[in-house]
């Protein structure tokens, strides 16, 4: 679709679910695909969005006389996915798309559980809009950025959302990811990977033959062929070839007798065989013959899905039906597409194919459903995910908020058989995804939020330390004043649920506190965080709670993510077998937590009251939870080793523990390849990297010698190079 006409192309509104829109190219509208108000379980597959330059009278270069008396669109959202007044979306699966020169290339506003993976977003060098210089010719209009999302779109906590293998570009500017908050800057590829906590998301030129004529197929040596989830292509074609998909009305079905999909979609999981009916207008007068042809989707086959019957099909005179079985192959984690068309073989004519030409498969893979939880107790506002089998017995228990009465559980648009008392309610999962609030009624009259304000309009830190920042909401007996935290750059310093500041790296970032009273009249505040200094790569970091033995100590959810350990005592002590030196090693980090100072770790060899080797006061820090990088010195000490630490004070509780590194003093020494740091490079530091690289392993102690070819991320490159190293020595 596309052209100088008004409106969008594909609008879903008010409940609908499972429609699927695959292979379609639009430019030139006011949206592409817009999925809103209760919309659940829609995919886009492989479609390409963008927009064609205009001339000086907002026409569109090249168009055809019929549309020169409509003004031209300018499609500001590709992919839009979004509550609007009567709901959240949730479920969208947005795979494989393409969209350039948009506002927006795949925006999400309070829409859960979504599926985000292999798209490109791009958008041209020159691009601009020209509306004020002395042609007043738009040219093209300026991409924002590739990914915009808002409103409560909880992008890691809960792990409710996917957004794997994207790759967003704009040669202009660096920033081209906007998430959480619409005030906020735009930030990089990279910032967002660690505000997910993935790796495969790209910031690079996609290298397209010609995005500026329309055509989005991927040169050779672009970094999108095989970078998309399960090794296949990011982009519009991700397994199958460009080609012509669905029902051409030009042919008109000249054939007296032609051929049809018995229906136009199915559903599949692991191990399923499925039966793709084939059916004749009547029957055949002769012989017609005909190939079920995979043609779009991400399933690959013969890994995903494979024939159990040959594909080609022939129909003597007088059959009418024929059957094709597939059968779905276990392996792959993600839901996919598939999508088959009908090719007609031999002597037999294109005109002989009818109507239902295409038939979609949609492969749910997933064993565990989400369960989307909405409006409990003190998370008024926010969401709780859990994870069920389908036919899990679930209860909930909406518990009590302060200045509401409840009122009752409301599931999502398939409704669900709830069994409920008071404020609890029990039902059985099913077969799908769900969403689930509870509902309240407000005691008194409702106190809209005015306002909000931060303690610190700026903070200087070292990479490394940690500060809390508190959030006054105003007016004081507003109803709702909860507040989301957010940050601009996470890898410079990142924000917890509850105003925790951590600084990572030198450089600034913009601390973001939102309010989230469920209105448009949000407000927010900003503090200035500027970090200096540096620390380790997280592959240096041993966490605390990873200790193979122990005594006297507990563990507890840390601030700073993860799990710390706490309620250390005199005497205590954590134990780890086979730490690494490396070549030597003459002191060891302690990421600690203390309200006062007082205590001491003593660093010990091969048992808890084995060698002493170093001992370090613990200095408070400000609290249990607030967090500080304190530095033990040690005999230089090599190789490895089994280690204790041992933990000494007075009475009561002393310091909690993160996090602790061993400093190598090698470690920045020239050696790539030496992934372990045992200061040479072997066989050793290539299984290192391959475990790692396969996720079998989460053990890298050197990324930094990991990255061979030094572009700051580790992939098959790396590996690639470490072979050759270790084939030339």
């Amino acid at each position: 679709s596309g052209g100088s006409v008004n409106g969008g192309t594909i609008w879903l509104d008010i409940s609908v679910r499972d429609f699927t829109a695959v292979r379609n190219v639009s430019h030139n509208t006011a949206y592409f695909m817009f999925n809103e108000s209760e919309c659940t379980r829609n995919w886009a597959y492989e479609n390409i969005v963008y927009n064609r330059p205009l001339d000086g009278n907002k026409r569109m270069v090249g168009d055809t006389p019929y549309f020169m008396n409509f003004p031209a669109q300018r499609i500001e959202s590709g992919l839009f996915s979004a509550f609007w007044d009567t709901g959240s979306t949730w479920d969208a699966h947005w795979v494989n798309n393409v969209t350039y020169n948009l506002k927006n290339g795949i925006s999400l506003d309070r829409s859960w559980n979504n599926d985000v993976r292999n798209n490109i977003s791009y958008e041209d060098a020159d691009s601009m809009y020209g509306g004020n210089d002395t042609a007043g010719i738009l040219v093209k209009e300026t991409s924002v950025n590739g990914f915009h999302a808002w409103h409560g779109i909880d992008l890691k906590g809960g792990g409710s959302n996917i957004f794997r293998s994207n790759l967003w570009y704009s040669p202009r500017k660096a920033a081209y990811v906007r998430y959480m908050d619409p005030s906020q800057p735009a930030i990089t590829v990279d910032a967002f990977n660690a505000q997910i906590g993935v790796k495969s998301n790209l910031g690079k030129d996609p290298m397209f033959v010609n995005a500026a004529a329309g055509d989005f197929s991927l040169k050779a040596g672009s970094p999108a062929i095989g970078a998309g989830e399960g090794g296949i292509d990011m982009g519009a074609y991700a397994v199958y070839p460009k080609t012509a998909v669905g029902y051409d009305p030009e042919l008109g079905l000249t054939e007296d007798v032609n051929v049809s999909f018995g229906t136009l979609n199915s559903a599949a999981k692991p191990g399923d065989v499925l039966d793709l009916e084939l059916k004749l207008s009547k029957p055949a007068a002769g012989t017609m013959s005909f190939t079920v042809t995979p043609v779009a989707g991400d399933a690959r086959p013969d890994k995903d899905y494979s024939f159990v019957d040959a594909p080609d099909v022939t129909f003597s005179a007088g059959d009418t039906s024929k059957t094709v079985r597939v059968k779905i192959l276990p392996g792959y984690d993600l839901d996919q597409l598939l999508v088959f068309r009908l090719v007609p073989a031999g002597s037999t004519k294109q005109e002989a194919v009818g109507a239902r030409d295409m038939h979609l498969v949609r492969i749910h893979r997933e064993d565990m459903h989400t369960l989307v939880i909405n409006n409990v107790g003190d998370q008024m506002g926010k969401s709780i995910v859990e994870y069920h089998k389908a036919g899990d017995v679930v209860t909930l228990d909406a518990k009590s908020r302060p200045g509401y009465t409840f009122d009752c559980w409301q599931p999502g648009i398939d409704a669900m058989e709830l069994q409920t008392d008071g404020t609890r309610c029990t039902f059985i999962m099913p077969d799908y995804n769900q969403r689930i609030q509870a509902k309240w009624k407000l005691n008194g009259q409702y106190v809209h939020v005015s306002g909000i304000s931060l303690n610190h309009d700026s903070l200087a830190l070292n990479a490394g330390d940690s500060a809390p920042i508190t959030a006054a909401v105003s007016p004081d007996n507003a109803t709702d004043k909860a507040v989301l935290w957010t940050s601009s750059n996470p890898l410079v310093a990142s924000v917890d649920s509850s105003g925790v500041v951590t600084a990572w790296s030198e450089g600034s970032a913009e601390i973001i506190a939102r309010t989230l009273e469920a209105s448009d009249k949000q407000f927010t505040a900003k503090c200035k965080v500027s970090v200096t200094g540096t620390v380790a790569p997280a592959g240096d970091v041993t966490e605390a709670e990873d200790y193979n033995v122990q005594s006297g100590i507990s563990t507890e959810d840390c601030s700073e993510g993860g799990s710390d350990v706490a309620f250390i005592e005199n005497g205590d002590y954590i134990g780890f077998h086979g730490m690494n030196f490396g070549r030597g090693a003459a002191s060891i980090d302690f990421r600690v937590g203390a309200n006062s100072s007082g205590g001491a770790i003593e660093v010990r060899l091969g048992a808890p009251d084995g060698k002493l080797i170093g001992s370090m006061d613990v200095s408070g820090t400000g609290g249990w939870q607030t967090w500080k990088t304190q530095r033990c010195t040690i005999e230089p000490t090599v190789g490895v080793n089994d280690v204790y630490f041992v933990f000494k004070g007075g009475e009561g509780y002393l310091f909690n523990l993160n996090w602790l590194r061993i400093n190598c003093p090698y470690e920045n020494d020239d050696l790539p390849g030496d992934c372990n740091l045992d200061g040479e490079v072997t066989v050793a530091d290539a299984v290192m990297l391959q475990k790692w690289l396969l996720t079998e392993s989460d053990e890298m102690t050197s990324w930094r010698h990991a990255d061979i070819n030094r572009d700051n991320r580790l992939s098959a490159v790396d590996l690639t190079l470490l072979k050759r190293l270790l084939l030339n020595k």
